[in-house]
């Protein structure tokens, strides 16, 4: 008994723990380096692929991904096992015969021999691998980009008096001297910052490619079944029944059939056809569902930001509606005085800075920039 109360809490804290690093994981950070669709790429996508994979696993290993039936007396060990990787197979002609009386199940029918007309499924093998793979490579831009970052934007806000996340309690003084601290950093490091931008805007380019390239290879993966896959399925209500044809069940089959051959009592081989169901797949076609989704909203969100930064890099007057709350003439000033990295590190401090901070910085880095170029007077500075 003691044995057992020692295991239920040592499982207890490690699930703790667990809990813990997913929290730490899906916690907002105190310091923003990115924006939304790089983190819905970057964590959000990651950690549903990892429950995802976590969740098929747990299924494929504790319970029976195949289960198969025949009339002879066979192992029914051997059966599942040697189906299971041998592949099965079903026959797509028949999944426009709709049960009962036309066949059994839709794909499950008698193919005579015709070997050729056979769908085979090998993919379940896999799912768990590749989905894993899937969540690496999700996670890669975030972890470049921490790497390209290191660190420069916390740099720049630590202790600052405007920092969202602050926690400085420093007299009037002590913070206007930090905040000079801040404006002098921005003037001495002018047009050193472009390789900060590139550097970001070449992950951000990452997650789109990424996004991209993935839905290509589940559709490759899936022998061109993935790319129609959510369409078929919002569709499929609005059929007919009569001219209904579920895709679903098409991609993600619930039974199926195998072959095996075995010698006989004299010594010739023996044919046997073995129908087999596929319990996985009733989660695999729930996961592909809702991951067709969100791949193609985050290859249309990603590919918008891709082509906001585009414009950001040639169209200056862009860069000032992003920064539109500003005085007009401080607009200006950060985009015509400023390079477009320099632009884009104010433009990241304004995400971390209370506006009115922010407000006040942008007016005295132009103000300041102006004095140094000699041409106060072009603009009129507030």
């Amino acid at each position: 008994m003691n044995g057992f109360f020692r295991e239920f809490v040592s499982k207890t804290i490690k699930m703790n723990r667990l809990i813990d690093s997913v929290k730490r994981f899906f916690k907002k950070p105190d310091i923003v380096t990115s924006n939304w669709t790089f983190w819905f790429h970057s964590v959000v996508t990651t950690s549903a692929l990892v429950v995802f994979c976590t969740v098929l696993a747990i299924r494929e290993l504790v319970g029976e991904p195949i289960q198969c039936i025949t009339s002879c007396n066979c192992d029914q060990n051997y059966v599942n096992r040697f189906c299971w990787m041998s592949t099965t197979f079903t026959m797509p002609d028949a999944f426009n015969r709709p049960p009962p009386g036309a066949v059994a199940y839709p794909g499950v029918v008698n193919n005579f021999g015709n070997v050729d007309g056979q769908k085979h499924y090998v993919y379940y093998q896999w799912v768990v691998m590749v989905m894993a793979f899937q969540a690496m490579l999700c996670y890669l831009p975030k972890k470049i980009w921490r790497w390209w970052e290191s660190g420069l934007m916390r740099q720049l806000l630590m202790d600052h008096p405007g920092w969202k996340s602050s926690l400085c309690k420093c007299n009037d003084e002590a913070k206007a001297k930090r905040k000079a601290n801040q404006i002098d950093y921005i003037l001495k490091h002018l047009n050193t910052h472009n390789w900060y931008a590139l550097c970001y805007w070449f992950t951000e380019l990452m997650c789109f490619v990424n996004v991209v390239v993935q839905i290509f290879l589940m559709n490759l993966f899936f022998k061109g079944d993935f790319i129609k896959y959510g369409l078929t399925v919002v569709t499929f209500p609005e059929l007919e029944p009569n001219e209904r044809s579920d895709n679903m069940a098409f991609v993600f089959p619930h039974q199926t059939k195998c072959t095996f051959h075995r010698y006989g009592p004299g010594g010739s081989i023996e044919r046997i056809d073995a129908l087999c169901i596929l319990p996985l797949n009733v989660t695999n076609e729930k996961t592909y569902i809702c991951l067709w989704f969100w791949y193609f909203i985050m290859a249309a969100a990603t590919g918008i930001v891709v082509v906001s930064r585009i414009v950001s890099a040639f169209f200056p007057k862009y860069r000032r509606l992003v920064i539109s709350f500003a005085d007009p003439a401080v607009q200006r000033a950060m985009t015509e005085d400023l390079s477009i990295g320099d632009w884009w590190v104010l433009y990241m401090l304004g995400k971390n800075l209370e506006p009115q901070y922010y407000a006040k910085i942008l007016s005295e880095v132009a103000h300041k920039k102006r004095e140094m170029d000699g041409c106060l007077k072009v603009y009129q500075l507030v």
